[in-house]
């Protein structure tokens, strides 16, 4: 994955979600405006970098980084 991170705090899987992340090359980025991918815990996205947590978990099921939805 080799990208950098932002995984909401107040996810109920945040320390699931977080220790997938890293298991597939993602650094965890503590400010969310200077990591590249956004993890939130909703499905509204802010920006193109946004994403839910869905998105992480099927990535990591399909070993690679899918279409974000």
């Amino acid at each position: 994955m080799n990208k950098t991170m932002y995984i909401d705090p107040d996810h109920p899987d945040f320390i699931k979600l977080k220790r997938y992340a890293i298991a597939y090359g993602a650094v965890i980025d503590l400010d969310r405006e200077d990591a590249d991918i956004i993890v939130l815990s909703n499905r509204r996205t802010d920006n193109d970098k946004t994403v839910c947590a869905d998105w992480l978990f099927e990535s990591v099921k399909a070993s690679k980084m899918v279409d974000k939805f």
